[in-house]
């Protein structure tokens, strides 16, 4: 059975920022485009570091600290897709609160 976390209002995310979450210790990066809710675990393959100092433009991505960049549907790394994508999480949002499944 799905244990799903609520996390923040999705009012709170716009289209260009992401936004780092909390869930059962565990750092989630949520991004916003075209009005749906992307989760990923929030360290960027290339180097660990957290993703929601970046921001997203079209629908990708951008790590802040080496410009690695991320498409929002897959997860996949726009420049060397052979690398390895950022892991998606489990997201819905539930009468406006985004929900995070761990």
């Amino acid at each position: 059975m799905a244990n799903w976390h609520p996390t923040i209002n999705e009012t709170e995310l716009t289209d260009q920022a992401p936004q780092a979450v909390m869930v059962e210790g565990e750092s989630i990066v949520l991004c916003k485009h075209n009005g749906q809710v992307q989760a990923f675990v929030n360290s960027c393959p290339h180097a660990g570091l957290p993703l929601d100092g970046g921001d997203v433009t079209d629908g990708v991505l951008t790590c802040p600290f080496h410009g690695y960049t991320f498409d929002l549907c897959s997860g996949q790394n726009t420049v060397f897709g052979t690398d390895q994508p950022l892991k998606r999480c489990p997201v819905r949002v539930v009468d406006g609160k985004v929900e995070i499944e761990a």
